[in-house]
């Protein structure tokens, strides 16, 4: 078994720099976008609100039925199943000061792995082909770089509800991506 080390991790330190001024601006961005739908609102005389109660329901069931189709299909990683995986988490998790989300591998051949929070829980998703990938190679360090990027959108509060509504002021041109780009980047490192 992998000795990870066991100190705390800083996130100020690791944050993309460009990350929170890009915050900033899209935050200023957003205010426009906020305008335009209340007074798309008001027009509407409601409607709009109507609209939003629908696409509010439907989000949440469709958070609900990934939630079911992963907690259903998936693997929880546990001390039985993938135990060098287990401890990973619980140590990133330590380290970066978060609670452990629930770790999830679904038998899938695409290389690719994903952190979502659903309904309040949290959790990360690996595929089974990143994982057979990375395990084939012998270094767990890989595996390690997989799973902590992924445990880094949770501990940089890239899920949370503020980073959806700063996403408004992504209409003004390549600063949506940019952003995107600097939250990659901060959870590489």
């Amino acid at each position: 078994m992998h000795a990870w080390p066991t100190s705390p991790i800083d996130l100020q330190s690791v944050r993309d720099p460009g990350e929170l001024s890009v915050e900033k601006i899209m935050l200023f961005g957003a205010i426009p976008a906020v305008i335009v739908l209340l007074i798309y609102t008001l027009a509407s005389f409601g409607l709009l609100l109507v609209g939003a109660a629908v696409y509010a329901a439907i989000y949440w069931l469709v958070e609900w039925t990934m939630l079911s189709y992963f907690r259903g299909h998936g693997m929880l990683v546990g001390q039985r199943q993938y135990p060098e995986i287990d401890t990973m988490a619980d140590n990133f998790a330590h380290r970066l000061g978060v609670p452990r989300p629930e770790v999830y591998v679904v038998q899938q051949s695409l290389w690719n792995a994903f952190a979502a929070k659903t309904v309040g829980s949290r959790i990360i998703v690996l595929y089974s082909g990143a994982i057979d990938a990375l395990m084939l190679g012998g270094d767990p360090e890989d595996l390690g770089f997989l799973v902590g990027h992924e445990m880094g959108h949770h501990a940089c509060g890239h899920l949370d509800w503020k980073y959806r509504l700063i996403r408004l002021g992504a209409w003004i041109p390549f600063l949506g991506m940019y952003h995107r780009r600097c939250m990659e980047l901060s959870c590489d490192r």
